[in-house]
């Protein structure tokens, strides 16, 4: 298979046919799509509608868009996706929009796409025999963006040096045990990414297809050289053992807030064990990290133990859509809602 933008679709197929029968069933017709309206179907949804979607998703849009008179009347698309890399968006704002009743369409009039401007003059592209020692996807147009993009993140080699030296030194004021060889690794990733990054940036021009290879290997050297020591998510205090790789996360008061003490969330908890008639000697309230999640908790208390059929539910001015949908969804309670935050309203209301 070769590559696409949308690769979301490029999954490997094990001969599984199950589906086979449902799909001749339900499915009419299937239309293919060239990699340049995906692209183009990216950049539309971008720059149109605000939307960013890979190019798995953008795949229906890019058969609308070219369908012509084929689809008429109300046309259901499903944008399914945003996980799209940043060279991905790159090739897709790159791209060339010279069917003007396309630019119509999406609401482009004449404009050009910024990309475009930073094309290189006629006198500044290679000869045609040099040329043609070049991959056919070359994309000499977007070498300025290539040539921004690797230097950018050639400098990101100097801050994940930073970062290992600044891991060593919390290690050595702590006493905690560090794994020479494990360190010495991570040394060597970081050289090794380094000398990439001058390869990006030093001497003269690479082609853009050899500078987009290198950017691509660069990008997965420095992700790897930072997230290699980090071994579990930030709770560390319980152990010597050392599990993490940003000394920050030591000292952030959102984790193990009990431990760095965070004032306001304790007061919180205990409020909120007094409003739920929690016994102080049996009961401890520890709030969750996440809002929908610490609501769930509480409608399972007060469903098992507070409310009965006939109860009535009142509700402040505004609610979490979620966990409003999810109250105001049981049939037998009452549901009531306060015109206002003042004391007084909600007393009345009740």
């Amino acid at each position: 298979m070769l590559p696409t933008i949308a690769d979301g679709l490029a999954v490997q197929w094990d001969g599984d046919r199950s589906l086979e029968p449902v799909l001749d069933e339900v499915v009419d017709d299937i239309t293919f799509v060239a990699e340049p309206a995906i692209k183009t179907a990216i950049y539309g949804l971008l720059h149109h509608q605000g939307l960013l979607v890979e190019g798995a998703g953008a795949v229906g849009i890019a058969a609308l868009l070219a369908g012509g008179e084929r689809f008429r009347g109300r046309v259901l698309v499903v944008l399914s996706g945003g996980n799209l890399s940043p060279s991905h968006l790159a090739q897709a704002m790159a791209v060339g929009l010279d069917d003007e009743p396309m630019r119509a369409r999406l609401g482009l009039r004449a404009r050009r796409t910024a990309l475009e401007l930073a094309r290189p003059s006629a006198a500044a592209s290679p000869p045609a025999e040099a040329a043609a020692d070049a991959p056919a996807d070359a994309g000499a147009d977007t070498l300025p963006l290539w040539q921004a993009l690797a230097a950018e993140l050639a400098r990101g080699v100097e801050t994940a040096a930073g970062d290992l030296r600044r891991h060593r030194e919390y290690l050595d004021a702590l006493g905690l045990p560090a794994d020479s060889e494990v360190l010495r690794a991570a040394e060597r990733q970081i050289e090794l990414a380094g000398d990439l990054g001058r390869a990006c940036t030093g001497g003269p021009a690479p082609e853009a297809w050899r500078l987009r290879a290198r950017y691509r290997m660069l990008l997965q050297q420095i992700a790897h050289a930072r997230n290699s020591l980090q071994w579990c998510s930030p709770s560390y205090d319980q152990s010597r053992e050392v599990m993490f790789y940003d000394p920050g996360d030591q000292k952030s008061a959102g984790v193990n807030y009990a431990r760095y003490g965070s004032v306001g969330l304790r007061d919180f908890e205990l409020r909120l064990r007094r409003g739920l008639g929690l016994s102080a000697h049996r009961c401890e309230v520890v709030a969750t990290s996440s809002g929908q999640a610490a609501y769930q908790l509480i409608e399972s208390f007060l469903l098992r133990h507070v409310l009965a059929p006939g109860d009535t539910v009142l509700y402040a001015p505004y609610v979490y859509f979620e966990a409003r949908e999810q109250l105001s969804s049981l049939p037998f309670l009452r549901h009531a809602t306060c015109p206002s935050y003042r004391a007084e309203d909600v007393v009345r209301t009740a």
